[in-house]
């Protein structure tokens, strides 16, 4: 298999290996039809206990290899284009960093910031490539993508708005395209999406009770508003069986617009009457409606982000001031 290799610092002391998961495969084979018996501590893997030694250990001194040998440290799954990239940019090299990146290269790049936890040295070029990124026909890729970027990159907007986008259009739980998004976010806007469904259903079907049992003003338009309400129940597959959660393959924006939608005939109280009948179906819905759409809302980043670190400058200056 061919091996690339890139030189970000020329002075560097690490080498990094990337890896995919069918080199490793083959790695793994190797070393099975390799001899078994013990075999010496290689440099390497030395540097390597030194590391974890010192990471555990109270000291907190950044490690260096020693001898002015190279440590190597293996990555596995990520993507060549999108890790150089990010190294590019925590070495400085400008330069060859691309001004414009498709969604999906940073898409994969916020997942490698996720990791690494390197959000302030990225955070400026990320704003750069999404303000140049456009997306024509909104997909629920898109949309788990858009999820991933707005929490990755902290913004808070944006993040409120593709949740939202996500709860309305969504059928089911979201899926999540292999990303990390985070499981209280994936719940929330699942129980969001239920929450606003069933409560479309329940008053629905109350209505569809109601009409069936007593009379609004008289049995006239009782009788046209229950035949109304019917078939546009059954238009909307939210008549029989009554839908249940988790409503597979109901979206709430298809709910909202096909209410939206519905009409009682206009009918007459006498046979050459001039003045129709004041009742109507959508007068009856429209508050409900209203209040439906407004209570639907995204979700608010502060809730899914850990707190940023008070520095120890930041606090000795709060006390200084006390």
């Amino acid at each position: 298999m061919e091996v690339k290799y890139y030189e970000i610092d020329p002075d560097g002391d690490v080498l990094l290996l990337l890896r995919t998961a069918k080199q490793e495969d083959e790695s793994s084979e190797d070393r099975e039809s390799a001899n078994d018996e013990p075999k010496a501590e290689t440099p390497n893997e030395r540097m390597e206990t030194e590391k974890r030694e010192t990471e555990c250990s109270g000291d907190a001194k950044m490690y260096s290899p020693r001898d002015g040998r190279q440590l190597e440290v293996t990555e596995e799954d990520w993507k060549s284009g999108p890790f150089l990239i990010l190294m590019n940019i925590i070495h400085g090299r400008t330069k060859k960093v691309p001004r414009t990146v498709t969604i999906d290269v940073l898409t994969e790049i916020a997942s490698l910031v996720d990791y690494y936890e390197c959000l302030e040295v990225v955070e400026i070029m990320a704003e750069i490539w999404t303000s140049k990124i456009t997306i024509p026909h909104v997909t629920l890729k898109d949309i788990a993508q858009c999820i991933w970027l707005s929490y990755t990159f902290r913004w808070e907007s944006k993040f409120k708005t593709w949740t939202k986008r996500a709860i309305l259009t969504l059928e089911g739980p979201l899926y999540t395209q292999g990303l990390p998004i985070r499981d209280r976010i994936l719940n929330e806007i699942q129980e969001r999406r239920e929450e606003s469904i069933e409560r479309i259903v329940a008053y629905l079907h109350g209505l569809l009770a109601e009409f069936t049992k007593t009379e609004p003003c008289c049995t006239e338009c009782s009788c046209m508003m229950l035949g109304a309400l019917t078939r546009a129940l059954s238009m909307m597959h939210l008549l029989s069986p009554r839908p249940s959660r988790p409503f597979s393959r109901l979206n709430l924006r298809d709910m909202l617009d096909g209410l939206a939608k519905i009409y009682s005939p206009k009918w007459y109280l006498k046979y050459h009457g001039r003045e129709a009948h004041k009742c109507s179906l959508e007068s009856i819905i429209q508050p409900t409606l209203n209040s439906v759409t407004e209570s639907i809302t995204g979700l608010e980043l502060e809730n899914f982000v850990r707190p940023e670190p008070i520095s120890r400058g930041s606090l000795r200056s709060s006390q200084t001031k006390d």
